[in-house]
């Protein structure tokens, strides 16, 4: 439930509220109200049914405040005594949902529903006003592209350039959920970049990144990578709060909310059962939806990704599903990036190298900076034993995601290669970067092996301590793995990771890498 625009009336029970003025009604007369708890009950009746978190209610009523939580808690308080006790449930430890049925006239947004706000540049040099403006549109025209997305044209969002405007009341009108706002500035050789995320209904920042890119004199290529940088994260940013948003309503989850909680599930995955709980949704939201081919795409992703993590004895069953999957997908009109690149990851699984490549290239060709598809690639060259020509995508990943969770697979492989290169001492950094953000134990294993050609027994014995905990038996794991049947890379992961883990005590023979 959202407001419809300033002047959004919301009918419950016996009250009328007038979100515009933050005036309360019983049966038709004023009831006395003061500011900040008409703020909080403006920010809850606006998302009925919905989690709003402390900090979104902290942001939306106590705007550049620092104040404490029982400041909140005190006007939740006095509201319930106005309205009922039931009318707001408390979420334990998160925040607070409006528990009564909200009648209004104004039709809900979207979701995934966001509004890109023109990108402001100060002191932009003469005749090149347009760089912010390029900037601007070229992320709403990608942003468009995200499978059930809703994103308002460029040639609507550009009436807010010159106009002042309140970002709720905006929100409102266009029904959007989220509103992306940013700054450029071009110092010498360098475009500075502020971008940020907010939750438009409640002025809540969600995310916010900044960022130079050196540009010289190809401003083009400045303006892509700014692009690029931004929409690799906001992507995650906004499927990660639409995942939050179906946790906290507590009516029946749609599609779409299942498949973003999948989403988020998959990827913090420590466990087989993790995956498996993923797919469970997935399914659940293709019976809602079963014409959705992108469902079967993500299906496919989610398999594969289970299957080279933890293969099991069922590998080549899950391989084959997921290969029925994803064709049926492609087949259906699911042609996206995503899909391409799920493609390339079941060819990689069932050992065919070069059309693994040849189907991440696809995806590169939809999108060139789609940054999982370029740290993709540089597994594969890996994998097919060309370990020099992979540094330059992993590089090129890092410099898309500088501050991304995500550039924990492109720190691991560039570890890997160094080491599969007999580049130990460069290997380790890279490798404990990687398990930093994200401990996972391939770089407790490729860490374990590094060290130990080292001759450094408390970092070996530190990274084996690890890898215990997450693995109880590498060489069962080991042999399970579908990793690549390239002569040359079968060859040094043997002379290198193998002889490393042999070295380091975690297994007895060389055997399960042969």
């Amino acid at each position: 439930m959202h407001g419809a625009g300033p002047g959004a009336r919301y009918a419950f029970g016996r009250f009328t509220l007038l979100a515009g003025e933050q005036r309360l009604l019983r049966d038709g007369q004023g009831v006395a109200l003061g500011p900040r708890a008409a703020g909080v009950l403006v920010a809850l009746v606006e998302r009925a049914g919905e989690l709003v978190t402390k900090d979104e209610l902290l942001a939306a009523v106590w705007r550049n405040l620092v104040v404490e939580e029982s400041n909140l808690h005190v006007q939740v308080s006095q509201l319930r005594k106005v309205v009922g006790t039931d009318a707001i449930a408390t979420v334990p430890g998160r925040g607070y949902r409006f528990a009564w049925p909200v009648s209004t006239d104004a039709a809900p947004s979207r979701r995934l529903s966001i509004i890109v706000l023109p990108f402001v540049e100060s002191a932009a040099p003469p005749g090149s006003e347009q760089f912010a403006d390029a900037v601007t549109d070229e992320i709403t025209t990608q942003l468009s592209r995200m499978a059930g997305s809703h994103v308002v044209p460029s040639s609507a969002a550009i009436a807010y350039k010159h106009e002042p405007f309140e970002l709720r009341a905006v929100a409102r009108e266009l029904g959007v959920r989220y509103a992306l706002q940013g700054r450029v500035e071009r110092l010498g050789t360098a475009v500075h970049t502020n971008v940020r995320l907010v939750d438009a209904l409640t002025g809540a920042v969600i995310w916010a990144d900044s960022f130079a890119v050196q540009h010289g004199a190809d401003l083009p290529a400045a303006r892509r990578d700014i692009v690029a940088r931004t929409l690799n994260a906001l992507t995650l940013q906004l499927v990660q709060a639409e995942a939050r948003r179906a946790e906290g309503r507590g009516s029946a989850p749609e599609a779409a909310d299942l498949l973003m909680q999948a989403g988020v599930l998959a990827m913090t995955a420590r466990s087989p059962a993790d995956y498996l709980a993923a797919i469970g949704l997935i399914d659940q939201a293709r019976t809602l939806a079963p014409d959705d081919a992108s469902l079967l795409a993500y299906r496919a992703r989610t398999l594969s990704a289970l299957v080279s993590v933890w293969p099991g004895d069922d590998a080549e069953d899950r391989i084959a599903e997921a290969e029925r999957d994803i064709m049926a997908a492609l087949a259906s009109g699911a042609s996206s990036p995503h899909a391409h690149c799920t493609l390339s990851r079941v060819r990689q699984l069932q050992l065919r190298i070069g059309a693994a490549l040849n189907a991440v290239d696809q995806a590169l060709e939809l999108n060139p900076d789609f940054a999982e598809a370029i740290a993709w690639r540089g597994a594969l060259l890996v994998y097919d034993g060309r370990i020099d020509e992979a540094q330059a995508p992993l590089q090129r990943v890092l410099d898309l995601l500088p501050r991304d969770p995500q550039r924990w697979a492109a720190l691991f492989w560039i570890g890997k290669s160094q080491l599969l290169s007999g580049r130990y001492a460069d290997a380790v950094p890279w490798l404990e970067k990687s398990a930093a953000i994200r401990p996972f134990w391939g770089a407790h294993a490729f860490l374990a092996a590094a060290n130990a050609h080292l001759d450094r027994p408390a970092e070996t014995e530190a990274a084996l301590a690890l890898l215990r905990v997450e693995v109880g038996d590498l060489e069962a794991r080991s042999r399970g793995m579908r990793l690549s049947d390239n002569p040359t890379y079968r060859r040094l992961r043997r002379e290198h990771y193998a002889a490393g883990l042999l070295k380091a005590g975690a297994i007895a023979d060389l055997s399960a890498f042969d």
